[in-house]
């Protein structure tokens, strides 16, 4: 670091024509300006690293079975959860009427999502993965983690993994991103996931999780 600081002093002194005085009179918005570069550069390289390793012709990723979710009752204990008045779920894990909060009210896309999951009979248990949370599912994107909305397991034995994308998030960087790597999960580890939108192909949100199982 101090040789490559050093460079940077003197590419503005030699280079750039900036006096001494001018440096010791700017030196914390010069140090902030370094400490931002430096931040941006360490960026760059995870973002090529994790290209290497997870999309890249010859990568090769690896899982590991410990950081899959658990269905018992031992998880979410200090989670709020919310009632749902007159719905029922049939299969969530934490039982009937009660789930780890959802975005929006029981009308919403999200809820209706959820709605659907429960329907499906390839279902045996399924759970509101809440983000960042210990005992939750993650994937991960550069420089954090990502936790999907819902994740389920099949009576086959698999692993069904649901995100849910407002129509209006569905082309953004982030959204593909989250895509991509779900996707190679899933062709790694012989599991199954989905980004589920409100429509799709004309679509409903059940027939999309359907014909990805």
């Amino acid at each position: 670091m101090p040789p490559w600081i050093a460079a940077v002093l003197a590419d503005l002194t030699t280079n750039r024509n900036v006096n001494v005085r001018t440096l010791i009179d700017w030196q914390h918005q010069i140090a902030a300006r370094i400490r931002w570069k430096i931040q941006a550069i360490c960026d760059a390289e995870r973002t090529r690293a994790h290209q290497i390793a997870l999309f890249d012709e010859g990568a090769k990723p690896t899982w590991s079975e410990s950081r899959l979710v658990r269905f018992d009752d031992t998880i979410y204990q200090n989670v709020p959860t919310q009632t749902i008045g007159a719905f029922r779920f049939k299969r969530h894990l934490l039982g009937a009427d009660r789930a780890p909060l959802i975005d929006g009210d029981l009308n919403a896309e999200e809820f209706q999502c959820a709605l659907s999951l429960d329907s499906l009979d390839e279902v045996e248990v399924w759970v509101r993965n809440v983000a960042r949370h210990r005992d939750s599912f993650s994937l991960p994107l550069v420089g954090r983690r990502f936790f999907p909305d819902f994740v389920a397991k099949l009576r086959d034995g698999r692993l069904f993994v649901v995100e849910y994308k407002g129509e209006h998030l569905i082309g953004a960087p982030e959204a593909r991103e989250k895509d991509a790597i779900g996707r190679i999960w899933a062709r790694t580890t012989g599991n199954v996931f989905l980004m589920v939108r409100r429509v799709d192909h004309g679509l409903d949100m059940s027939d999309q999780m359907k014909n990805a199982l």
